[in-house]
C-alpha cells in the first residue's frame, strides 16, 4: 500500500524544485522560480498544496485527512444504527466525544491523514495533554478516542495498516480530582431544606441511585409491586433508551423513599400515569437543573450542593459503609461490572476509615503487649538460675 509523502523541497538553479515518488520512482517537478518566492515560507503553502496532489493521486480514499474523516464520515455514523455492527451511541457519549475531539484532538491533528499517525506522535499528543494540567482520566479518555477512530475506520475500509495508538504507554500525568459522595448526614441536611417536588427528586436520587436523566425520565406507572422499573431517560429534552440493558433492572424501593413517593402522589391528586415531575408546558418533563436552580440552590443552608451524581455515589458509599458487598451494591447501581463500582463510586468514608484504624490500634496494641509479656516470661526464665538438685541423705 503506498504511503503518505512528506516530500523534499529543493532551490536549484534559480527555480524551487519538489523530489518525490511516483509508482515506486523518484520523480522531481519546478513549481515556481525563485525570483517569484525568494523565501521558503513564501513558496511553502505552493509545496504543501502540490504534494497534497501528488498523495491523492497515489493514495486515493485509502489514506483521508483525520479530520475529514471524523467530521464528515465517522461523527454522523455514531448517530445511526450501524449496519456494521456498532450499536448506535447515546446523544451524551457523542457529545462527550466531541468535546475531546474539540478541546484536545482536532488541532493536534488537523494536517495529518490517518497513515501518518505514528506511536511516538500519539505519545506526544497524549504527553502535550498531559503537560497542560489535565487529569489521567483525561489523557486516557482522549487515547480511548483515537483508538475508537482507528478501529472504526478499519472495518469500514478506510485505513487499512495497524491501530497506532494501541500499546502506547500512557504519560505520567496529574491524578484526577478527588469526586465527592454524599454522606447520610449531610443527604439529610439537604432534605431537611427541600419541599414538594424538589425534596421528592433528591429522595429517589439518594435512595435509588438512579442519575439524573432517569429520575427526569420516571412515570407514575413505573412503580410495580414496591419495585422502580428504569424504563427511559430524558437528556436535552430527548427521550432515550437507558445507557445499557444492565440499567434497566427494577429498584427495590425503600420504606423511607415509598411514604415519601405516596404523599407526593396524594397530595398532586394520585395520577394514574403521566409524569412524576410535570412541566408546565410541553408534552415533556421538567429539567432536573430547572429544579435546581430554582427550587434547591436558593434553599439550601448549611451544606454545600456537590451535584446530582454525588448520591449515586453516596449510595454506594453508604451502602459499603454498613458491611453492604461490593457486588449487591453493583446489582443496586446497576453497574455493568464490579471494577466501576469499586473505582468510581464506593468510596471510604473519613469515619468508617476511622472506626477502622482505632480497631487496628487496639488489635496493634493488644498484640504488642503480648509480645512483651512472652518476651519478658522468657527472659525471666533464662536469667534465673536452675536449682541444685536435692540431695539425698542415706
Amino acid at each position: 500500500m503506498p504511503k503518505y509523502q512528506k516530500g523534499q523541497l529543493l532551490k536549484r538553479h534559480g527555480s524551487w524544485h519538489v523530489r518525490y515518488y511516483s509508482q515506486g520512482k523518484q520523480q522531481s517537478s519546478v513549481i515556481a522560480r525563485v525570483s517569484d518566492y525568494p523565501l521558503k515560507k513564501d513558496i511553502q503553502p505552493h509545496f504543501e498544496m502540490f504534494m497534497a496532489k501528488v498523495n491523492d493521486a497515489e493514495l486515493g480514499t485509502h489514506d483521508p485527512f483525520f479530520s475529514q474523516l471524523v467530521e464528515d464520515t465517522y461523527f454522523p455514523s455514531l448517530d445511526n444504527e450501524s449496519e456494521n455492527g456498532y450499536k448506535k451511541l447515546a446523544s451524551s457519549t457523542i457529545d462527550g466525544y466531541k468535546d475531546i475531539w474539540n478541546k484536545h484532538v482536532k488541532d493536534r491533528v488537523n494536517h495529518l491523514r490517518l497513515s501518518q499517525l505514528r506511536p511516538v506522535d500519539a505519545f506526544k499528543i497524549l504527553e502535550d495533554i498531559a503537560k497542560q494540567g489535565f487529569s489521567v482520566y483525561t489523557v486516557q479518555h482522549v487515547k480511548h478516542f483515537i483508538s475508537g477512530i482507528y478501529s472504526w475506520a478499519r472495518q469500514n475500509g478506510h485505513f487499512d495498516d495497524a491501530n497506532p495508538i494501541q500499546g502506547v504507554k500512557l504519560p505520567k500525568a496529574k491524578p484526577p480530582e478527588e469526586t465527592h459522595a454524599y454522606s447520610l448526614d449531610e443527604v439529610n441536611k439537604i432534605l431537611s431544606c427541600l419541599g414538594g417536588r424538589a425534596q421528592l427528586a433528591c429522595y429517589i436520587a439518594a435512595y435509588t441511585g438512579l442519575d439524573k436523566g432517569e429520575i427526569e425520565g420516571l412515570r407514575w406507572e413505573d412503580f410495580k409491586n414496591g419495585d422502580l422499573h428504569v424504563t427511559r431517560k430524558v437528556w436535552c429534552g430527548e427521550v432515550k433508551d437507558p445507557k445499557t440493558e444492565i440499567r434497566k433492572s427494577p429498584v427495590p424501593i425503600l420504606k423511607i423513599l415509598a411514604e415519601k413517593l405516596n404523599a407526593y402522589h396524594k397530595q398532586i391528586g394520585k395520577p394514574e400515569s403521566g409524569w412524576v415531575f410535570t412541566a408546565s408546558r410541553g408534552s415533556l418533563p421538567v429539567r432536573m437543573d430547572n429544579i435546581l436552580r430554582r427550587e434547591i440552590l436558593p434553599n439550601l443552608t448549611g451544606v454545600k450542593w456537590h451535584g446530582w451524581h454525588a448520591f449515586r455515589r453516596g449510595l454506594a458509599t453508604n451502602l459499603r459503609a454498613i458491611g453492604i458487598a461490593d457486588d449487591l451494591i453493583q446489582r443496586m447501581l446497576r453497574h455493568s461490572d464490579v471494577q466501576t463500582t469499586q473505582r468510581f463510586y464506593a468510596k471510604t468514608l473519613d469515619v468508617s476509615l476511622r472506626d477502622a484504624m482505632r480497631t487496628f490500634d487496639k488489635t496493634a496494641i493488644k498484640a504488642a503487649k503480648e509480645s512483651r509479656d512472652n518476651q519478658g516470661t522468657a527472659k525471666s526464665r533464662s536469667t534465673t538460675p536452675p536449682k541444685k538438685p536435692a540431695v539425698s541423705v542415706a
